[in-house]
């Protein structure tokens, strides 16, 4: 669940409603909270085995797992996230060899929700007024709420609210799975708005919108239709401060696409929009071609579009051309159209600032049958600090234009500048050890700095990242008992993530016997609060966390014990790794 107070824009769980701008509260449920959580659901597939089996779960054409079960019943859920129809191929061999093929197949939609689960969101506030013309304008109070709830896994029901001193609107919907053959939705929306709305200022607005739509998809294919149809008195919040557009508010839509793609030929689609107003008409037609080319011409792609306007009775088209250069570091995109008031075209160069930093720049001429020519450029910069933009556009006449950007963090007591911030951050903190190797997702932030500190500007909110601190590079005194944690971080907000770098006082100890000889490989030493260690060759034990004056109990492979005492140069052992030598290890009467 999330929670925002100030300017806000009212939820939209469904896909019939519409938004507006308030100053005030919302509280929504945020799933992308939970990253792992899948909301939609996905099929299980449920078998037997009568022996010990290996089961092999192929989607459509690709192995996708293989699991080991025990003789009796089992469910495979661990299904890939695809979307539209498919089809599963479970293959269960026994421990002797024999094979059981079952052939399933399913339809998984994104619209639908799990089971039991409720999304929604409810906001509170002012209608947010003149936006971008005026600071804290803000009119009537106003309130909307929408909520989806899955009932099972081929139905989600849907309702949605909205009230205000002049309106009360109130909808239902609901998104509905036809078995193997698609989703079909729909919803009702009724408003009753106050006279002082309309025209004539007599009677109450009271209007209807009703939608209802098909979409169906499956591997290489996929269709969809929706209508959409609303009347003249039909009012909404985005609408009601507006009210001289609710005499041209009758609107019916009607929208329809398709696609569909070969393995040599590329990828064709078919659009249709047909828009009815008081005021006005619009039917298009759109055909587009996204070809396959040839391997050889190494990342070029084409596409072709046409498009017939069957009130103006015309036909237009269009094509556009990339190719990459420079090992695909930089682009030149190109584009044509060809329609009746006159044919437009560019030419682009684009290369993009490296993910490490440097120069990016951006060349574009456009030319217009009808008018001058446009000339634009770009050059972009970017380090660890700093985003600078500088750029200019027009023909004759040009404008320019620059700007800087970066941030100033301040966190556990140090200050960082940065390029930018992402949605979280992170700091990294190495327990004031400088120079230390930094990864994030196994990618290379950097070493830290003089305080053990290195910011990490962008990481995925909710999401357990992997952090990890290289101790190749430690000074050999020094030790580290983690060197990688899983951390995540609230969206908005940044987290310090603390590895334990310790300074240690270590030291090589070289243990005699009595007689002078060293003492056997093997032997174990013990020390007060610390593990124990284990003595090699030439009678060599490695000891950390040492003090100025040590004790240490020896017990040989006889398991006689002697005892031996040593003292240890602290301010040189914080340079560098000690040898103390040599050290006798005298005899301990065993009672």
């Amino acid at each position: 669940t999330s929670f925002l107070l100030g300017d806000i824009i009212t939820g939209s769980k469904t896909t019939w409603g519409s938004s507006v701008r308030l100053g005030g509260f919302q509280v929504q449920r945020n799933y992308s909270t939970r990253p792992d959580l899948i909301t939609y659901p996905l099929p299980q597939f449920i078998g037997q085995a009568a022996l010990p089996s290996t089961v092999d779960l192929i989607i459509n054409g690709q192995k996708t797992s293989s699991t080991e079960v025990q003789s009796g019943p089992f469910i495979l859920n661990n299904v890939p996230f695809i979307n539209g129809k498919g089809e599963a191929v479970v293959v269960t061999t026994d421990a002797v060899g024999r094979q059981v093929t079952t052939s399933v197949p399913f339809y998984i939609s994104n619209t639908l929700l799990k089971p039991g689960l409720f999304d929604y969101s409810l906001s509170l506030g002012k209608i947010r007024e003149d936006y971008g013309l005026k600071n804290f304008s803000y009119g009537k109070f106003a309130s909307a709420a929408d909520a989806r709830y899955g009932v099972n896994d081929w139905l989600t029901v849907e309702g949605r609210t909205e009230l205000s001193s002049d309106l009360q609107l109130l909808g239902a919907g609901s998104v509905l799975k036809l078995a193997n053959l698609g989703v079909l939705s729909a919803s009702f929306t009724q408003s009753k708005a106050d006279k002082s709305m309309s025209e004539d200022r007599t009677k109450d607005l009271e209007g209807n919108q009703y939608t209802v739509g098909y979409s169906y998809n499956r591997n290489r294919f996929g269709f969809s239709i929706n209508h959409n149809q609303r009347d003249d008195e039909y009012t909404d919040l985005s609408r009601l401060q507006y009210s001289n557009l609710i005499s041209v508010n009758s609107n019916k839509s009607l929208t329809a696409n398709t696609y569909f793609a070969t393995k040599n030929s590329g990828t064709f689609g078919v659009g249709y929009i047909n828009t009815k107003a008081n005021d006005f008409k619009n039917r298009f037609l759109n055909l587009s071609w996204a070809p396959v080319l040839p391997t050889y011409m190494n990342g070029v792609t084409v596409s072709l579009s046409a498009n017939r306007d069957f009130i103006e009775k015309e036909w237009s088209a269009a094509f556009q051309l990339s190719i990459p250069l420079f090992q695909r570091n930089a682009t030149v995109n190109s584009g044509y159209a060809f329609n009746k008031q006159g044919d437009t075209g560019y030419v682009n160069f684009n290369r993009s600032v490296p993910s490490e930093g440097g120069f990016g720049v951006d060349l574009t001429r456009r030319f217009n049958e009808n008018s001058e020519d446009l000339n634009q450029a770009r050059v972009n910069y970017r380090n660890s600090y700093i985003n600078t933009d500088f750029g200019l556009s027009g023909n004759h006449d040009y404008n320019y234009w620059f700007g800087l950007s970066g941030s100033l963090i301040y966190m556990a007591g140090d200050l960082f500048a940065s390029n930018r911030l992402g949605e979280s951050f992170a700091l990294i903190d190495t327990n004031q050890v400088p120079d230390v190797l930094v990864r994030y997702e196994n990618s290379l932030i950097g070493r830290s700095n003089k305080k053990g500190h290195i910011f990490v500007p962008s990481v995925t909110p909710y999401y357990s990242g992997k952090y990890s601190v290289d101790p190749i590079d430690l000074p050999s005194n020094f030790t580290i008992t983690q060197v990688e944690q899983r951390i995540a971080a609230k969206r908005g907000s940044g987290v310090v993530i603390k590895f334990p770098v310790h300074q240690s006082i270590s030291a090589n100890v070289y243990l005699t016997q009595a007689d002078g000889k060293p003492v056997p490989v093997g032997s174990v030493v013990h020390r007060a609060d610390q593990e124990s260690s284990y003595v090699g060759m030439d009678g060599i034990v490695y000891l950390e966390n040492l003090k100025p004056n040590n004790t240490v109990t020896v017990q040989r492979s006889d398991q006689s014990i002697c005892k031996a005492d040593f003292s240890v140069d602290v301010e040189q052992a914080k340079q560098q790794i000690v040898v103390v030598k040599p050290v006798t290890c005298h005899e301990v009467s065993l009672p």
